[in-house]
């Protein structure tokens, strides 16, 4: 006869996670977040007073990874539709278990871009910095276990401005806020946006001071400009990666509203 093997008791351990669900939703009726977090704290504040402001209930959520970014804003309080993109077959396995308990998050497997197509995607070490584009010297330098190439894949790359109607159809009056975390590509997403660029409200993208990438769209010097262009006003930034001294900022997250009509003029 088999010998049974007595699982451990986690009545106490589900306890203890209903009990800080129950205490974060109460923190967040009274205006407060409860985190670990100081900074992601600051930036549940901004994200809300902005998504409130410009009556936000659309998220393109560009780069997904494993649906980190879905997730934090259902527990900073939006209910809206949440569109997630993430174009790795592993990676989508795991945003698709997360996004499918959640009927206003839908999940695509694709990757977007200013080109319609595919394209060869880099599987980094790393897990999470897979990109288009290849590292570059100081990528390597600073990541060093995480910016070598194990493996690549073919991925399907879509332009949001083919079907951007599409995604929204269901919603009368789509207010997008547009979120982009590609790895170097994220200004290519925005170009991929083509005539339908001023149906975004507001946007995040990551910005980088000093490129891990060769050929990265998202250096600061280039990508404010452009995006200043398209008619978008810098409403704050967040650190994200730090050189190895712990105070040269590497990358940012740049959230801009737009405050002006589009600019086509290059």
């Amino acid at each position: 006869m088999a010998k049974r093997i007595p699982l451990p008791d986690i009545s106490g351990l589900l306890s203890l996670r209903r009990m800080r669900r129950l205490a974060s939703r109460t923190a967040r009726r009274l205006g407060y977040y409860l985190t670990r977090d100081p900074a992601s704290a600051v930036q549940a504040d901004h994200l809300t007073r902005l998504f409130n402001a410009l009556k936000i209930n659309c998220v393109l959520d560009v780069g997904a990874h494993y649906g980190d970014f879905g997730t934090w804003l259902r527990g900073i309080g939006y209910a809206g539709l949440i569109v997630s993109f993430e174009p790795v077959a592993e990676n989508f396995a795991v945003l698709e278990e997360r996004s499918g308990r959640d009927t206003r998050w839908h999940a695509h497997q694709t990757a977007l871009g200013s080109t319609a197509g595919t394209a060869e995607l880099h599987l980094f070490s790393g897990n999470t910095f897979h990109s288009f584009l290849e590292s570059s010297d100081y990528g390597r330098e600073r990541f060093t276990t995480r910016m070598h190439v194990e493996r690549s894949e073919v991925v399907r790359v879509e332009r949001l401005e083919d079907i951007l109607d599409g995604l929204v159809r269901d919603l009368a009056d789509p207010a997008i806020f547009l979120k982009v975390d590609t790895q170097g590509f994220d200004l290519e997403v925005v170009r991929g946006l083509g005539t339908k660029v001023d149906r975004i409200r507001a946007l995040q993208v990551e910005m980088a001071v000093r490129p891990i990438y060769e050929g990265t769209s998202n250096l600061v010097m280039d990508a404010w400009p452009e995006l200043d262009r398209l008619g978008f006003r810098v409403s704050a930034m967040f650190p994200v990666s730090y050189d190895a001294d712990g105070l040269s900022l590497v990358e940012f997250d740049c959230v801009m509203c737009r405050s002006h009509p589009v600019d086509a003029t290059p």
